[in-house]
């Protein structure tokens, strides 16, 4: 607390800044007209974000689109292998059965 005491003395003592008024209005620059806002502005902001919105969801879509595609023909080449590899088995069964009858035939 005891080394605060300096600054806040300085702080308290310290000489305000202040002119008077006659010559605070001789200082000051002369006023300059500010264009007024015009309502296009903000109707430009909010067709460019409904514009980069629908560019991101475009782009979005086209690849879920795209990823779908892949996924779907991936799974229909493996559909079609196991296809093939059911009729293959479906033969290997069916001859082995044929031999069986055909050893049971020879049997007798």
């Amino acid at each position: 607390m005891a080394a605060l005491r300096p600054v806040t003395f300085a702080l308290r003592n310290a000489r305000q800044f202040s002119t008077s008024n006659a010559l605070r209005q001789a200082v000051q620059a002369p006023a300059v007209a500010v264009p007024a806002k015009k309502p296009a502005s903000v109707r430009s902001g909010f067709v460019g974000f409904l514009l980069g919105a629908s560019l991101a969801g475009a782009v979005g879509w086209k690849f879920l689109a795209d990823e779908y595609r892949l996924t779907n023909e991936a799974l229909n080449l493996d559909i079609r292998g196991l296809n093939e590899s059911i009729m293959r088995l479906e033969l290997y069964v069916r001859t082995l059965q044929d031999e069986i009858e055909e050893l049971k035939l020879r049997r007798k």
